[in-house]
């Protein structure tokens, strides 16, 4: 089909050319293509991928199941990436700030933000090579609880590469457990469990122990008892 002298268009066997004399497709455009709704691409199993101007007053990308409706396993659009499954909705959105959102749809303004509901499952897992699990946990709405699966020590470190150093709150809390460091400084209460030791080196060696039970204060030097202070004096 010509306009003019010039030709526009052209039917072959293997299908429409636009722009082209030599299509190699049943339909094969040299140009821009422009619709004032949407395009599909479809195939026999209702895969689609959507190209659409006037959803929203939105331009936008989807592809989804045609024949299951507006489930949207992923939509690109002006206020983020949104990605789903198919028949059960969003679960990740990546708004127009560039945050993260997974299973939330709500912008916190935190690059990463988590929603999870669960007691027990965790909302992030680091995996040590297959060796161990590091979980953290929402057990209820007061706690984060990090849980790791193996039954050897494992040596939780905050560590500055630089020359400063970390400050560890905690305000109205109890720490249970040990804190090892070469300074640590407290400002407040520490309170430490009755008949459990402040350890120098090894844990109960060169140490002083504190006993609600008797009441008294042991200190020890190689694990034996040295001296004791109680409200009546020193032993």
């Amino acid at each position: 089909h010509n306009i003019g002298s010039t030709e526009k268009m052209r039917l072959t066997s293997t299908g429409l050319g636009i722009g082209t004399t030599s299509p190699g497709f049943p339909l094969d455009v040299d140009g821009i293509i422009k619709s004032r709704s949407k395009i599909y691409v479809e195939d026999s199993s209702y895969s689609r991928l959507e190209f659409a101007s006037s959803i929203s007053n939105q331009a936008r990308i989807s592809a989804h199941k045609s024949n299951l409706g507006q489930t949207l396993p992923l939509l690109i659009q002006a206020e983020g990436i949104k990605f789903g499954t198919v028949g059960g909705g969003e679960k990740i959105r990546m708004s127009s700030g560039g945050n993260l959102l997974i299973s939330t749809t709500i912008d916190s303004g935190a690059k990463l933000n988590i929603n999870q509901s669960s007691t027990t499952d965790p909302v992030i897992r680091l995996t040590d090579d297959g060796v161990a699990d590091y979980d953290f946990i929402f057990p209820d709405t007061n706690t984060l609880k990090l849980e790791t699966n193996t039954t050897s020590t494992k040596t939780f470190k905050l560590l500055n590469a630089g020359t400063g150093g970390f400050n560890l709150e905690a305000s109205a809390a109890t720490l249970t457990g040990s804190l090892t460091g070469t300074t640590a400084n407290f400002s407040g209460d520490l309170l430490v469990g009755s008949g459990e030791f402040i350890s120098w080196g090894t844990a109960g060696q060169t140490a002083i122990e504190g006993s609600t039970a008797s009441n008294k204060l042991n200190f020890l030097i190689s694990g034996s008892s040295k001296m004791w202070l109680n409200s009546t004096g020193l032993g």
